[in-house]
């Protein structure tokens, strides 16, 4: 197993009063009428499948963009589980700017054709990027490759201009990005990424002002499975069951802190791109993301027992050609800020 740090200094002076937007100024945006729709009769999915989607209709304006909600309608067969599939909403760069999930109108449990319904809404696009995709994805609960399919459809976006609003918060929040092991992330502007080979976030919390803040850090690790190594409170270790096609994980026994049970492995929470996030020994919270399953990130923090920042961050991991929507990743940096407060 190969095991990478990062480490960022980081000195994060919260600013109280100039956290606060300037008044958003909107310039409304008047739609074009929706006057008919991208069809797609027959269809091959990129498996070859001939059989899988068929009638597939996207709604758009006169000018042939996509209108805001973008209504997605279809049958589909053998390409559900649990009456849903996932749709994903990309922009010019490859980045998921917006997704959700296509309902069945019907009984799923069939082989025959089932109608399907989505309805998308997303933020404005700069006019220089009007292109993007629709994908239509298999819901595929092994997660196996093999297993996944998808059918794209490609998409021009409504012009668009951002209100003062969406450009401040857009200014105010960054992103991390390592293509080569697959996440992202984002981060306040304030914060200042001093390296880029690991990931230790320093004198954080609400006692960082007399220099004895907590420290939050992002481990990379490979392998068929991922260990947290914990002297006091035990060992945690992970790694996906082919045969059962489920997350395990191996952790002391709650009752006697000796002996370990392997059980299946349950989500604390996911993070806002829907990745899961498992809880782990260690101090003071260590939580584990799986990417694949062959990479993992272990998000840890120390120190004074302060730990409120560690879920809004977690949350923003995601994979790096994913992106979060506006008023969530405004939000989840907020909290990062808010949960630093000092104490009184």
């Amino acid at each position: 197993m190969k095991t990478y740090f990062l480490v960022i200094p980081l000195a994060l002076a919260l600013v109280g009063a100039g956290c606060a937007s300037p008044a958003s100024v909107t310039r409304p945006i008047t739609p074009s009428p929706i006057v008919s729709t991208l069809e797609f009769t027959s269809i091959t999915t990129q498996k070859g499948h001939t059989d899988r989607l068929r009638n597939v209709r996207v709604s758009h304006s006169a000018d042939g963009t996509i209108s805001n909600p973008v209504v997605i309608t279809g049958e589909a067969r053998l390409w559900y589980f649990e009456a849903v599939f996932p749709i994903d909403l990309f922009n010019t760069d490859g980045q998921r700017i917006e997704y959700d999930q296509a309902r069945a109108k019907d009984d799923w449990m069939t082989e025959d054709w089932v109608p399907f319904e989505a309805s998308i809404s997303f933020s404005a696009q700069p006019t220089n990027k009007h292109t993007g995709k629709i994908v239509l994805r298999n819901d595929n609960p092994s997660g196996l490759e093999e297993e996944a399919d998808a059918f794209e459809i490609p998409i021009r976006f409504p012009s668009q201009a951002l209100t003062n609003a969406q450009a401040d918060n857009a200014a105010k929040i960054q992103k991390f990005t390592d293509d080569s092991f697959g996440f992202s992330f984002n981060f306040p502007s304030e914060w200042k990424l001093a390296d880029s080979d690991g990931i230790v976030f320093q004198n954080l919390g609400p006692y960082k002002a007399d220099g004895q803040g907590d420290a939050l850090t992002v481990r990379r690790m490979e392998g068929s499975s991922v260990t947290v190594q914990d002297a006091k409170f035990g060992d945690t270790m992970m790694y996906f069951d082919e045969n059962k096609k489920r997350w395990m994980i191996r952790q002391p026994d709650q009752k006697s802190q000796s002996d370990y049970t392997t059980v299946e492995a349950v989500p604390a929470y996911k993070t806002l791109s829907g990745l899961p996030v498992f809880s782990s020994t260690g101090r003071w919270k260590t939580v584990i993301i799986p990417l694949s399953h062959k990479r993992f990130l272990v998000v840890n923090m120390t120190g004074s027992g302060w730990t409120d920042g560690l879920d809004p961050f977690v949350k923003t991991i995601r994979a790096s050609t994913d992106t979060l929507k506006a008023e969530d990743a405004s939000q989840a940096i907020q909290a990062m800020l808010d949960s630093e407060k000092p104490i009184k």
